[in-house]
């Protein structure tokens, strides 16, 4: 299952996001690679097991690695006082993208913070002798239109050659019809997306993903429902894996299954992604 793209029709790329928050969720993927299919990581400059995770990354080299973009609950990589727009009186960003949003459209978040941090973010990566070869973020957030640019200008010069183009197949799902909204407006967000970087001569290429719908919750069911319905073409399959414990439920309250997660992703074999059409790949050098 290793190796670069290849010609196949249906090719996917499993991606392990929040690698560097918690020991929990590094062990977790370090495990989703070694065992299972997950070819990249999307590594978290400020998070608390960052350093952990680099020396992780340096004993797998065919682990590739990710800048997952955080502006929601960590720390900032930069002082707080240098991003003030971005945090609260605690020093840290605000709890989630509910909350960035709400600030960001009230107009109490200045761009200019936004690119000071994020650049400081890939420039820690970059420090730890990482090389990066996806750009994407955490809640999705670089598709808001300001952040947007950023994210595109940051690969350009960092010479990072893709960036994720979050989309949901499914707006509306019987199981959770009041994420509806939220999905609907995240299309919008990706479609306009697509537009302004396809106006950039240098712009990074986008890769769309599949199975938002089930993030945090990927079991082996619905991993193999992603995979039979996987279009044509590369996309990014974006997965969640780590070891549920109680102190990385204290630390998370997302009610991720996390294990669960890292189960399925270890439990799908070569003989039936064959059955099923699909390569799992690594994206090419």
């Amino acid at each position: 299952m290793a190796g670069q793209l290849t010609e196949a029709p249906r090719r996917v790329v499993v991606t392990a996001d929040d690698f560097g928050l918690h020991p929990d969720i590094n062990e977790g993927v370090v495990r989703a690679h070694r065992d299972g299919v997950v070819r990249c990581a999307s590594l978290v400059a400020g998070g608390d097991a960052f350093e952990e995770a680099v020396d992780a990354l340096r004993g797998l080299p065919s682990l590739q690695a990710a800048v997952h973009l955080t502006l929601v609950e960590e720390r900032p990589v930069l002082p707080p006082s240098r991003v003030p727009s971005l945090v609260g009186a605690d020093g840290r960003f605000v709890y989630d993208h509910r909350r960035f949003v709400g600030r960001w459209l009230a107009g109490r978040v200045r761009t200019g913070e936004v690119e000071r941090e994020l650049r400081a973010q890939v420039e820690r990566v970059l420090a730890a002798g990482v090389r990066p070869v996806h750009l994407n973020a955490h809640q999705h957030l670089h598709l808001l239109p300001g952040v947007w640019k950023v994210a595109l200008a940051l690969a350009e010069e960092y010479g990072i050659p893709r960036l994720r183009h979050s989309r949901f197949q499914t707006v509306f799902e019987r199981s959770s019809p009041a994420a509806a909204p939220f999905r609907a407006g995240l299309n919008v967000l990706s479609a306009r997306g697509r537009r302004v970087a396809a106006r950039r001569p240098r712009a990074p290429r986008l890769v769309p993903t599949v199975g938002l719908h089930a993030a945090g919750r990927l079991d082996a069911a619905a991993l193999r429902g992603i995979l039979r319905a996987l279009p044509d073409g590369v996309h990014e399959l974006v997965t969640h894996p780590g070891r549920t414990t109680p102190a990385l439920r204290a630390r998370y309250r997302w009610d991720y299954r996390w294990t669960e997660e890292t189960e399925a992703l270890c439990g799908i074999a070569p003989a039936e992604l064959a059955a099923l059409g699909v390569s799992v790949e690594a994206f090419a050098a």
